[in-house]
């Protein structure tokens, strides 16, 4: 009995021990990990992908799981990509481990819904939002109704999470999907997840 005991006694002290570097071990890749904010750049499509670094304009390769190097892919080249990851010990190529947030080239600019409001993707982070009205010589003028603060993150090729904030604090949250011709956002209600609002925008001009 004395025996079986102390054998047991052994397993979990060596498996605490084996917890605990295991802990050790994981928390020094957490800490090596690192923002990784820039552009992307495609040059072919057997062309190992490469990213354009925000602050310092350097040049890197891109390495990463399977599945990040895929929906990276998906992207256009000049999208802005944002995540974490670790720069290689010569700096010439960033492993990626999670992509975080994402702005696309190809939404940027004016785009017309079908109650005639203009959703202008000012850059990767703000649309503003118009009415057109008619003056009293007969012009139109469009009058910003609403500006706002966006984040879009990856889901899969061409969808995207949206989350839009006001001046006043107010989130929507929603989905965002698109294609060479249309884009389609899917709004719900912050509190109760419920769809509330389904809005289809068509570029104002021709791209």
């Amino acid at each position: 009995m004395k025996n079986a005991e102390d054998l047991s006694s052994k397993f979990i002290h060596g498996t605490l021990i084996s917890l605990l570097i295991w802990g050790i071990l994981f928390c020094a890749g957490l800490a090596q990990a690192e923002p990784i904010i820039g552009k992307l750049r495609k040059r072919g499509s057997k062309d190992p992908l490469e990213l354009i670094l925000s602050e310092t304009k350097k040049v890197v390769a891109i390495d990463g799981r399977p599945e990040i190097l895929g929906y990276l892919r998906s992207l256009n080249s000049g999208d802005s990509i944002s995540g974490a990851g670790r720069f290689s010990n010569d700096g010439k190529k960033v492993y990626l481990e999670s992509l975080d947030r994402v702005g696309l080239r190809q939404i940027l600019g004016a785009w017309q819904s079908t109650s005639r409001e203009i959703f202008e993707f000012k850059n990767y982070d703000t649309l503003n939002v118009y009415v057109p009205t008619v003056k009293d010589d007969g012009d139109i003028a469009l009058v910003q109704t609403r500006s706002l603060k966006y984040v879009l993150t990856p889901e899969k090729a061409k969808h995207f999470s949206i989350f839009m904030s006001d001046r006043t604090g107010h989130v929507r949250l929603g989905f965002l999907q698109l294609d060479k011709r249309k884009m389609e956002m899917t709004l719900t209600d912050s509190n109760t997840g419920q769809i509330n609002e389904k809005i289809s925008l068509w570029p104002l001009f021709a791209q």
